[in-house]
């Protein structure tokens, strides 16, 4: 009963969509974390110091099983934004991904929101290329470019570090992390987040309402954060499952993106997987600072009580497990990414059910009493969260390179077309195997499980290849 009061306030505050005044409409905030995977005190991990976050998922709602639709930074934000599936090899398939060259005519959640009359403001990494879909914004999409951190010298020339001597000869990246005791603001997402802070308190003094997307990027490779970051971090634990699943199909492999960058050291050593664990937890605990003063930022202009609050990462990492490191497979590490939706007026709550990147489109429309556009192929996921909608799907589907996986409350089932080998597939239970340490898909005991799981599959690639063939 108190989920359908919730969801009669939500109605009531969105009852006057036709008014373009901030007063009468919800505005949105908007945050998307590169290779950000549920890993944080909010999701039972404590080992990672994530006060800011942690505080946002008190008070919203936590997704506990949400799932990206595609393991790779520009495709997975083009699914998201367009509310799209990805088609291999036909839409959204790398990270190079552009929206406006893979489905110019589809009309993507922050065009349609300024189309309403929202004020839409891009901050930081949100689509891969910075000046893709440049019209969707109110204003030109604004990113810093600086990865690295510069030292200011006492004649006020900026340097290079000295940790930038040392370069990767064949793909001319530099070390895989960056610790420069220097203050937030010398890294990328600290200068995100101060623009984000000056256009929040623009934003809440206009009268029209506001869509705020802002991209942070870390911790995404090279794991560059200054240095009272990694301080936080004396020690911390490395996986414990360090071996190839049992019947792993070849295909399924480990991302070798870390390796293009220098100072490695001695790779899936365990020196090399402390260092590189720390550093990740390192830029974790800095993108969560930038996320508190965003946050601290916007319940100082006094809209907090009008703004919902979306965070959310655009795929998983692995972080040694089976001795990954990095995305570009199908496993639960890689697919499995924080959701949190902090929505004014509706209780907070923990979410059980299985969703997808592809549901966040029609979910914001409701929210916002914005009419869906033909398109979308996700559902709404309000009627969910209130417990009123007992056919909700409960399955994800995703891809990468051929791949194909459909996972629910239970299961992962992945299948490969090989037209030389036929087919190739696997199954983790994730009740008896949550770390996906063994392929049971050829276990007589569950082929009942793999038929049907195939079967939805195959109708969903049947029906989107139609769909795409018209």
């Amino acid at each position: 009963m108190k989920y359908y009061i919730s969801i009669i306030i939500l109605a009531l505050f969105l009852s006057c969509r036709k008014s373009s005044k901030q007063a009468d409409r919800l505005n949105f905030l908007f945050i998307i974390v590169d290779d950000l995977r549920p890993q944080f005190g909010a999701y039972g991990h404590p080992d990672i110091r994530s006060p800011n976050i942690d505080r946002l998922a008190a008070n919203g709602l936590l997704f506990n099983h949400a799932y990206c639709n595609i393991p790779v930074c520009g495709a997975s934000r083009a699914s998201i934004l367009t509310g799209l599936r990805p088609l291999w090899p036909v839409l959204f398939t790398s990270f190079n991904t552009r929206v406006d060259k893979d489905c110019p005519d589809v009309i993507t959640f922050p065009e349609l929101f300024r189309n309403y009359g929202y004020t839409t403001i891009s901050n930081g990494k949100v689509f891969h290329h910075n000046n893709d879909c440049e019209k969707v914004w109110s204003e030109s999409p604004w990113r810093p470019y600086q990865l690295t951190a510069k030292i200011e010298s006492v004649n006020s020339q900026w340097v290079d570090p000295s940790s930038r001597k040392y370069v990767n000869k064949e793909s001319g990246s530099g070390p895989y992390f960056e610790c420069a005791d220097v203050p937030d603001s010398a890294y990328f997402d600290g200068q995100v987040a101060a623009k984000t802070v000056k256009d929040l308190k623009r934003l809440a003094k206009a009268d029209n309402p506001f869509f705020l997307a802002v991209g942070f990027i870390r911790p995404h490779l090279p794991f560059n954060a200054p240095k009272k970051y990694y301080d936080l971090y004396d020690q911390v634990k490395i996986a414990d499952n360090r071996f190839t699943p049992i019947g792993l199909p070849k295909e399924c492999s480990g991302s070798k993106e870390i390796l293009t960058y220098s100072k490695i050291g001695q790779y899936n050593s365990d020196g090399f997987h402390l260092e590189a664990k720390r550093a990740y937890y390192a830029c974790v605990s800095y993108v969560d600072a930038q996320i508190g003063k965003v946050l601290d930022a916007l319940e100082e202009t006094g809209r907090a009580d009008q703004t919902v609050v979306v965070l959310i990462g655009d795929h998983g990492w692995h972080l040694g497990e089976h001795n990954f490191w990095g995305k570009h497979n199908v496993l639960e590490n890689v697919l499995r990414i924080p959701m949190i939706i902090r929505i004014p007026g509706m209780t907070p709550k923990p979410i059980d059910r299985v969703v997808e990147f592809v549901d966040m489109y029609p979910t914001l429309c409701a929210v916002a009493n914005i009419e869906f556009p033909e398109h979308l192929q996700g559902k709404n996921m309000l009627p969910m969260v209130a417990e009123e909608d007992p056919e909700w799907k409960d399955v994800a589907f995703a891809e990468w390179k051929g791949a194909r996986n459909i996972t629910t409350n239970r299961y992962s089932y992945t299948e490969w077309n090989r037209k030389e080998s036929g087919r190739v597939h696997m199954l983790f239970d994730h009740k008896t195997d949550p770390e996906e340490n063994e392929n049971i898909v050829d276990r007589a005991e569950y082929k009942e499980v793999v038929d049907s799981l195939r079967r939805k599959l195959n109708n969903l690639y049947t029906d989107m290849n139609e769909k795409n063939k018209r």
